[in-house]
């Protein structure tokens, strides 16, 4: 099989996309396309171009002029659902957000059985709520975008057949999706579940990682592949201050080390305004407190919220083992047991593993 992985990015994002593009090049030892779309793609430089494919401005597709669009949803979060068209020379590719860290290297997702040419991963923040914001119970917000089928994917990492990627369809599904319809909090994402509504194949969470899984001693049962930072503050947003990102440092310094093997300062893609020095003194007194076994009421709050997410996780997880959800299995027939111990920042709760553990 000839296979592929591709991304696709904006000038805000070309800088971290190219790097990222080059590093999973010499991973995977695929080919590696990258699609620069918008203003300035033709003469921008593109970190990386040795080792990747670059495409400027060559998704020729008209969206509707009703789609909702914005900095943080930008055009190109929907011209990713037709680049495809123009990699019909492989037989699976694999699209990539940005914000993804490949942890390690499995080339066995290439032969996972996609009944209808096309495997994601659930959306793990949604699985049993729906998103923050909506006031509405999951069924009726499945319901306002137009699923029916009650599974609902996270579009950050998805496998595709090229061959069987219908992209005329989705056209004449997207130019009709957004009349009549409050496009108020409506992603991108959800048009494509609802295009693709119950004709997905459901991968497991360790081709895309999500935030709801971390920090919860499950590592070893899912062993993921790509670690995804679906959240407003990006790892590589703040260089200059460790941790401050909500992630783990030494996720922090794997984005950095990436820019940097492609010649790219951390700082040249660093976001002003986000650090907040007063917030940091306040961590650093909870931090204090904690360490000499005062519980702020803050730390109790998070012990709290954290033992709740464990015990979601690990029901979703063992529920879909048991019920075979996954066209793929995980790593360990059952949950192992919780190892290491919970220690307090002053903001969030990290697990720290036991000597050996993978870091």
């Amino acid at each position: 099989m000839k296979n592929a992985i591709y991304m696709i990015t904006d000038l805000r994002f070309v800088k971290i996309t190219g790097a990222l593009g080059s590093r999973l090049s010499k991973q995977w030892g695929c080919d590696v396309h990258v699609f620069v779309e918008g203003r300035g793609a033709e003469t921008v430089d593109v970190p990386g171009a040795a080792n990747i494919h670059i495409h400027r401005n060559r998704i020729k597709f008209d969206l509707p002029d009703d789609i909702p669009v914005s900095e943080k949803w930008p055009r190109v979060v929907f011209l990713r659902n037709y680049a495809p068209s123009l990699l019909r020379d492989y037989d699976r590719i694999l699209y990539l957000d940005v914000d993804m860290l490949c942890e390690k290297v499995d080339h066995s997702i290439w032969d996972i059985d996609l009944p209808y040419g096309f495997g994601a991963v659930s959306d793990t923040a949604t699985i049993d709520k729906s998103p923050r914001g909506t006031g509405l119970s999951r069924e009726e917000w499945l319901d306002r975008i137009g699923v029916e089928s009650g599974r609902y994917f996270n579009s950050g990492m998805m496998l595709i057949e090229p061959a069987r990627w219908d992209i005329g369809l989705l056209g004449q599904r997207l130019a009709n999706y957004y009349k009549n319809r409050d496009v108020h909090g409506i992603k991108s994402q959800d048009f494509l579940n609802h295009a693709l509504d119950g004709r997905w194949t459901e991968l497991s969470p360790r081709w895309n990682y999500q935030p709801p899984f971390f920090e919860l001693g499950v590592d070893d049962w899912v062993d993921p592949v790509f670690l995804h930072f679906c959240t407003p503050i990006k790892p590589w947003f703040l260089p200059d201050h460790p941790g401050a990102s909500n992630r783990r440092i030494a996720h922090e310094e794997a984005f950095f080390r990436i820019l940097d093997e492609a010649g790219v300062d951390p700082r040249d893609v660093a976001i002003p305004g986000h650090y907040k020095r007063i917030r940091a003194l306040r961590r650093s007194f909870r931090r204090i407190l904690s360490e000499k076994g005062i519980r702020t009421p803050k730390e109790r709050r998070e012990r709290a919220l954290w033992s709740e997410r464990r015990e979601k996780m690990v029901r979703y997880l063992r529920n879909a083992q048991k019920d075979h959800l996954f066209a793929d299995p995980l790593a360990l027939e059952a949950e192992p047991e919780l190892s290491g111990r919970l220690h307090f920042d002053g903001r969030n709760l990290w697990l720290d593993r036991q000597q050996g553990d993978k870091a």
